[in-house]
Parts: C-alpha cells; sequence; structure tokens
C-alpha cells in the first residue's frame, strides 16, 4: 500500500475515534470496529519496505498502540 494512502486511513482512525467518543461514547460496536481498523493499519505498516519508511512506521505503530491502550482504559473505567 502507497505510503500516502495508509496516512489518510490512519487520520482516519483517529477521527472516527474523536467522533465516536464525542457523539455517543464509546460502545462495545465502535471498539471492535477500531479494534480492527488499527489493527489493519498496524499490518499494513508492517508491509512497508525500505530504509525511509522506518521512521514514519515506528511514529505511527506508536500512535496506534497509544490509542488501543486509550481506548481500553476507557472501556475498563466505563464499566
Amino acid at each position: 500500500m502507497e505510503k500516502n494512502k495508509l496516512k489518510e486511513i490512519i487520520e482516519g482512525i483517529f477521527i472516527a475515534y474523536e467522533y465516536d467518543k464525542r457523539t455517543h461514547g464509546l460502545d462495545e460496536i465502535s471498539v471492535r470496529i477500531l479494534d480492527r481498523k488499527i489493527f489493519y493499519a498496524i499490518k499494513q505498516l508492517n508491509e512497508l519496505e525500505g530504509i525511509k519508511n522506518m521512521c514514519f512506521k515506528a511514529y505511527h505503530k506508536a500512535k496506534l498502540r497509544n490509542l488501543y491502550l486509550k481506548i481500553h482504559n476507557q472501556q475498563i473505567y466505563k464499566q
């Protein structure tokens, strides 16, 4: 997958997270959808090749992991 397309997907994940959080909270279905999108984006990041992409991969993987942890910590506190 191209780097620009992958960047748009990652930005879309963060936009979807903020939208869900503000409008109706994160219910179980929203969390599952976001989880699948996060794991898909990480899988696509792992498939990027080249030394040029190493910094891009590391930065966005860290952001996605942080978002994943943030989502699941909120679910624990919400219950």
